[in-house]
């Protein structure tokens, strides 16, 4: 059924993309401790189960370590797993480190897709502090997509890759039904020459918000993928302010040690370091948080 632009959510759109992606490819299997009946955590799968049967969409036990090593058994299989990820995160995502991806750098096709809400869990769990560990390991792609068209462009060409790729899905973003079109890469929303404003998942929005009431010439720029950073969109977006803001999609309190804000911070510093005028920093994508970086970084 045919449906107008931005009228399927984001969580609708990655279930959609699912569907057809199990349609066509019969090696597309659906691994999570919640993905059959109850049609994952936050329904991303919702009637998959009904549609292709137990052999495909596979229930899990309490145990996401096993789920990741299942399911980098069965890519070196020829199958291509796509994982949801919830709760006991931090296990399998040592798992990821240790096996993932050690056997990808060893150049095994290892088409292994995790899908990881990006927020706070039920417990007080937030898996922006996991996800960070994520970021910088060899072969391995990390997306972060706002809208429903980047959230189905992202999963069909993981699904098509042979390589693995985490995609983290801003809990904040599933209801979220702009028409905006996908990219490839960063996208720069708008250009402006006081500072440029850089987010993902969710932050993406409160950084519009802020630009269209501040007085300055904001530029903003959504990221998408974290890992590797479209080193050049950034330095096209910094060529014209030299200021960059990071506003994360994660927790208001500081961000701990090798949070997923400080390591996207650190990529972008790297990539963009002949064109800051000033240090960048990565703050909560709150307004106060926001308004203060940005008078900040206005002093220099």
């Amino acid at each position: 059924m045919d449906q107008a632009p931005g009228a399927l959510s984001v969580a609708e759109s990655i279930r959609q993309t699912l569907h057809a992606a199990m349609t066509a490819d019969p090696s597309v299997l659906l691994l999570g401790e919640s993905v059959g009946h109850l049609g994952g955590v936050f329904r991303t799968t919702q009637g998959l189960l009904e549609h292709f049967g137990a052999e495909r969409v596979i229930q899990t036990p309490l145990s996401e370590n096993a789920t990741v090593g299942l399911a980098i058994g069965l890519a070196m299989a020829g199958k291509r797993p796509v994982v949801e990820l919830v709760g006991g995160a931090a296990g399998a995502f040592a798992q990821v480190t240790r096996e993932l991806a050690k056997l990808n750098s060893a150049e095994f096709p290892l088409p292994v897709v995790l899908r990881i809400p990006l927020g706070e869990l039920p417990g007080g769990l937030h898996t922006d502090t996991l996800a960070g560990a994520l970021l910088g390991l060899d072969g391995l792609s990390v997306h972060c997509p706002s809208t429903p068209s980047q959230a189905a462009h992202v999963l069909s060409q993981a699904l098509q890759s042979d390589s693995p790729s985490i995609i983290l899905e801003s809990l904040s973003c599933y209801g979220n039904r702009s028409d905006r079109p996908a990219e490839d890469g960063a996208t720069i929303l708008r250009s402006g020459r006081d500072a440029t404003l850089l987010s993902y998942g969710a932050g993406v929005q409160a950084c519009l918000n802020l630009a269209d009431s501040s007085p300055y010439d904001l530029g903003v720029v959504d990221l998408n993928r974290l890992h590797p950073v479209d080193s050049q969109t950034l330095a096209q977006a910094l060529r014209e302010s030299g200021r960059l803001i990071l506003a994360t999609d994660g927790p208001a309190s500081a961000h701990s040690n090798g949070a997923l804000g400080d390591r996207v911070l650190a990529e972008l510093t790297r990539a963009a370091f002949l064109y800051l005028e000033s240090p960048p920093v990565a703050v909560p994508a709150t307004e106060e948080a926001l308004k203060r970086a940005l008078s900040s970084s206005l002093r220099f």
